[in-house]
């Protein structure tokens, strides 16, 4: 009879505790998910924001989720929803770079030098673009960079080409360009210095031009599709090989973190980053138009 009793005593135990354990789990799987809802809305409101209202938007430090112009949880709410510790707020930067951006195969992006409708100098028309690529394939096929720079007349207000560079990772590791654009130094893809491998990339290259520039569309092309690359831009690197800002900026990058209410133990973490580019960018098609064949300038 003990015996029986004795295992009865330790199933029930068992099986409390797993109840307890689910219960548990249950608990924090609402409570994450609810932050991360507050989170996204956090960011969600302040992406709108400044897509409504681009030349009045201004970068704080930080704003608390609790703020007026935020107001989507504080410690004293009565819904449970709503509910979310003093320490959650928003962190906002703006940069004057483009960091680590993972480009799928076919992917773009844009680098905005001036405003739109008008130019940079050459003198200031110069980036250095950072990448990671993947291993090269046999036959030494690798990741390729095509790199297009396009310039407004500031005479007539027309937008065309102002030069085209090809940077192929593979077993060539060169960059090649025509036009406006060349490259500095050795056309030879070089190794980044050890101090910026980690938040820019392995690899770097530096393009100038010798005509002025409005913006550089780069556009990866990966050896193997299913592949991504991580690409960084900046301005041209200094004398210590470290890189520099653009002319205009980039980026905003908005990270909202929420900490659950209760005591510091039970306390769950959450952090979501959202980056918004500053400037649009020109829609994929805008290339074909430019390179139809026709020898008439394109103007809107």
């Amino acid at each position: 009879v003990l015996l029986v009793i004795g295992i009865a005593a330790i199933v029930l135990v068992y099986m409390l505790s797993k109840v307890s354990v689910q219960q548990q789990q249950q608990t924090l799987e609402k409570v994450t998910n609810r932050s991360e809802a507050q989170a996204i809305s956090a960011l969600d409101k302040l992406t709108k924001e400044y897509i409504n209202n681009p030349q009045d938007f201004t970068i704080t430090p930080s704003v608390a989720l609790s703020d007026d112009s935020l107001n989507i949880c504080s410690p004293d709410a009565d819904n449970l929803d709503e509910k979310c510790a003093e320490e959650s707020r928003v962190l906002m930067k703006e940069f004057k770079q483009i960091v680590r951006y993972s480009l799928k195969n076919d992917e773009t992006i844009e680098v905005t030098m001036a405003e739109s409708g008008s130019t940079v100098s050459a003198a200031n028309s110069g980036i250095a673009v950072f990448a990671d690529p993947n291993t090269v394939l046999a036959g030494g096929k690798g990741d390729i960079l095509l790199i297009m720079g396009f310039k407004y007349d500031t005479a007539t207000g027309a937008l065309g080409v102002s030069g085209e560079c090809v940077a192929d990772f593979g077993s060539a590791n060169k960059v090649s360009c025509l036009g406006d654009l060349t490259v500095v130094g050795s056309s030879n893809i070089a190794n980044t210095v050890d101090s910026v491998k980690n938040d820019y990339g392995r690899q770097v290259f530096q393009i100038r031009s010798t005509q002025p520039i409005t913006f550089y569309r780069i556009k990866a092309l990966t050896a193997d599709a299913t592949n991504v690359i991580p690409v960084s831009v900046s301005g041209p690197l200094d004398s210590n090989d470290l890189p520099t800002d653009l002319p205009l900026k980039q980026v905003y990058v908005f990270t909202a973190i929420v900490y659950s209410t209760g005591s510091t133990k039970k306390q769950t973490y959450t952090e979501l980053t959202r980056m918004v580019w500053v400037h649009p960018q020109m829609p994929e098609v805008f290339d074909w138009v430019l390179f139809n064949g026709s020898n008439q300038p394109i103007s809107k």
